[in-house]
């Protein structure tokens, strides 16, 4: 007859006595702690002799949490003529083990956005400096369970270099934008 114990302390586990079989006492979550360690003994009831182990238990990631999106904003100046602009757009997901896919839903209807469903690269098209209007589009970012949803704002302006060094820069503090204007 074996009797087995845990020897450190774990809130997490506990052991059935008779079996030796390791069970969770609360939920375990990959983002928060990816492996335990702890001893555990094992007492022969009829000599009394006593071996121990260390067990180490990995958890593996599970897709428990959605993306995170937040609408974003993105202002662009063209300097010169020169036109380049690749963005991210700005999801994250805490789980490592999840493949983000984006898509766009409404508001490039003009087509000024070039992008990348696997890795949410933006491209804005040349075609966008024609057009002095704000673009909203509003965005979309999966894994295989959750879903998030933002708007991006893009707005555009073309500056020369002679406009730039003519220019000054004004700090404004305690005001918002719209009490400025």
């Amino acid at each position: 007859m074996l009797s087995y114990q845990i020897i450190d302390k774990t809130r997490n586990f506990r052991i059935d006595r008779k079996r030796g079989v390791i069970l969770t006492q609360e939920p375990l979550d990959y983002e928060y702690v990816k492996e335990y360690t702890f001893k555990v003994r094992v007492t022969s009831g009829s000599s009394g002799a006593t071996d121990e182990a260390k067990v180490i238990i990995y958890v593996n990631d599970v897709n428990d949490h959605p993306p995170k999106f937040s609408d974003f904003y993105i202002f662009l100046n063209i300097i010169d003529g020169r036109f380049n602009p690749i963005f991210q757009v700005p999801a994250t997901d805490r789980d490592v083990t999840s493949k983000l896919r984006y898509s766009i839903i409404s508001g490039n209807d003009h087509k000024f956005v070039k992008f990348n469903p696997s890795n949410g690269e933006l491209r804005l098209k040349k075609s966008i400096l024609n057009n002095n209007a704000e673009r909203v589009i509003k965005f979309e970012v999966k894994d295989s369970d959750f879903f998030a949803r933002a708007y991006g704002r893009i707005s555009v302006s073309e500056v020369s270099s002679e406009m730039i060094s003519k220019s000054m820069f004004i700090v404004l503090y305690n005001t918002t934008r719209d009490s400025f204007i």
